[in-house]
């Protein structure tokens, strides 16, 4: 299970447009975000709140959240395209833009784009500017990739990671899967062990990338401008042939096995316990002592 963090972007109506990520310090080199223009995105009332999901997404959401995700409406991603919203923390108005490089089955199916540390985002804008889609290219011209993020042994100043990556690596469209998973791989691979947050990210200037993102994570939580959404690394098939999804089970409770005198306890009653196979009952006392919290 990757603990992805829901950033939430939001229209002056306060409609809530959530990206999952796993990187949420790198919100601060947000440009836009991304739909797929051929998937019908579900409205839903999360937490008080009007989200914009894939229909995969929904049911995810319905499962995680206490209340779960009621379904009020649908628009489809073509309508969602060209809208304004305003990203949390920095407050910059980025515009929606259509892309097939977002899997409706993955985190939201609304992805933040930071084409200065993804390599995915960067190529998509590139193809994008080629391929305007409908949209003005003089507004796909002013859509800078933003560094936030140097590296000791990565790209040279004027040049973005992402794109020192994409150059490397020798991607032709956003079609050259294995040659963008390489080239994202490189750049967060590179960035969370060396990488420090700039000037242009205020207060985390100065921090490593693994410390940002901890602290981001926390205060954007605590201030409603994001929410954990968990995601398996993979598609999980149950043996009857559904997808596995991940459910918030209330009123969940758990034994602290950390608990020095709680596990002692424990460790000798199980000495009392008839346990089959016997070995089972000669390493039960240290397994409980494994398990901590």
């Amino acid at each position: 299970v990757l603990q992805f963090t829901a950033l939430k972007f939001r229209t002056e109506e306060g409609v809530v447009f959530p990206c999952a990520t796993l990187r949420p310090e790198t919100v601060f080199g947000a440009t836009n975000l991304w739909v797929n223009p051929s998937v019908d995105y579900v409205l839903a009332e999360v937490k008080g709140e009007r989200w914009v999901l894939s229909p995969e997404a929904a049911k995810k959401a319905d499962l995680i959240f206490e209340g779960g995700a009621k379904s009020v409406g649908r628009v489809s991603g073509r309508e969602l395209v060209g809208k304004a919203v305003r990203a949390p923390l920095t407050g910059r108005a980025v515009r929606v833009f259509p892309s097939s490089i977002v899997d409706a089955a993955v985190g939201t199916g609304v992805v933040m784009s930071v084409p200065g540390h993804a390599p995915y985002d960067f190529a998509a804008l590139e193809e994008l500017r080629r391929h305007p889609a409908g949209l003005d290219p003089a507004l796909l011209e002013s859509v800078k990739p933003v560094v936030i993020v140097r590296a000791q042994g990565g790209a040279s100043e004027g040049t973005s990671p992402a794109e020192a990556a994409v150059r490397a690596h020798k991607v032709a469209s956003t079609e050259d899967r294995e040659a963008l998973d390489k080239a994202t791989e490189d750049v967060y691979t590179l960035e969370f062990h060396e990488g420090r947050m700039l000037e242009n990210t205020g207060a985390f200037a100065g921090m490593r990338c693994s410390e940002a993102r901890e602290r981001l994570v926390r205060e954007s939580t605590e201030g409603g401008e994001a929410a954990a959404f968990p995601e398996f690394s993979k598609e999980v098939v149950c043996r009857c042939g559904q997808q596995v999804l991940i459910k918030r089970i209330p009123d969940q409770w758990f034994i602290r096995y950390s608990d020095e005198k709680l596990t002692s306890a424990a460790a000798a009653h199980a000495e009392t316990m008839h346990v089959t196979p016997p070995e089972y009952a000669r390493d039960l006392p240290s397994t409980l002592r494994w398990f901590t919290d």
